[in-house]
C-alpha cells in the first residue's frame, strides 16, 4: 500500500468513527448510553468486521446523522437494521 493509499484509508476510517460517535451521542441524548450503544452496535458490527463495503462506509460518511438514527431507532435484527440504514443514506447493493 502507498502512502497516499494510506493516508486516504486513514482519512476514511476516521471519518467513519466521527460519523459513528455523533450518531451514538444523538441516540445517547434521546434514549441514554447504554440504549445508544445496543442500537447502533449493528452498524459498528457491519462495518468493523469487514462487510461494509467503501462505497457503504463514504455514503455514510456523506449522510446526515438524523437519517441514519431515524433508522437505527426501530428495533430489530442486525439484518433489518442494516437494510434500513442503507436505504436511509441511499445505497443499494446492485452497483454493477
Amino acid at each position: 500500500m502507498s502512502k497516499l493509499q494510506w493516508e486516504n484509508a486513514s482519512c476514511i476510517y476516521t471519518a467513519t468513527e466521527n460519523t459513528i460517535s455523533n450518531i451514538e451521542l444523538r441516540l445517547a441524548r434521546e434514549y441514554g448510553t447504554l440504549d445508544a450503544q445496543r442500537k447502533v452496535y449493528p452498524l459498528k458490527w457491519y462495518i468493523y468486521t469487514g462487510r461494509a463495503c467503501i462505497e457503504f462506509i463514504k455514503r455514510l460518511n456523506a449522510s446526515p446523522a438524523c437519517s441514519v438514527c431515524k433508522a437505527l431507532h426501530k428495533s430489530g435484527s442486525d439484518e433489518t437494521v442494516i437494510k434500513r440504514v442503507k436505504k436511509a443514506i441511499g445505497y443499494t447493493d446492485d452497483w454493477y
